[in-house]
């Protein structure tokens, strides 16, 4: 469905939407293949903007290229999982810390 969307579909603000069409990015797949960097380097087309774009395709499911390998490397690196301070928790998560096989471990 992302290689037939108008960029216009995603509602994103008018500014942002004039920027990328003046790059030349009518189609979502074209907006997803492109990186953050490559984003970022369009004329007139800041961070606030970004994760606008940003934000309007996660609503649809959609990231841009490369986006999905640095939102497993977060998870990989604990952030947004359990507490930072519990090395466990940030490798495991907090929910498989605090199932019974667990809460018994940690109390021996």
């Amino acid at each position: 469905m992302a290689y037939t969307t108008l960029v216009d579909d995603l509602d994103l603000p008018t500014y942002v939407h004039s920027v990328l069409s003046r790059a030349g990015i009518e189609r979502v797949s074209e907006l997803i293949s492109h990186t953050t960097k490559e984003l970022l380097a369009i004329p007139g087309l800041g961070q606030k903007s970004l994760e606008e774009v940003r934000s309007r395709l996660a609503d649809r499911g959609w990231a841009l290229s490369g986006d999905e390998e640095e939102q497993v490397d977060e998870v990989l690196l604990g952030e947004g999982t359990g507490d930072l301070g519990e090395p466990e928790s940030a490798l495991l998560g907090a929910d498989y810390l605090e199932g019974p096989i667990c809460l018994a471990m940690n109390s021996a």
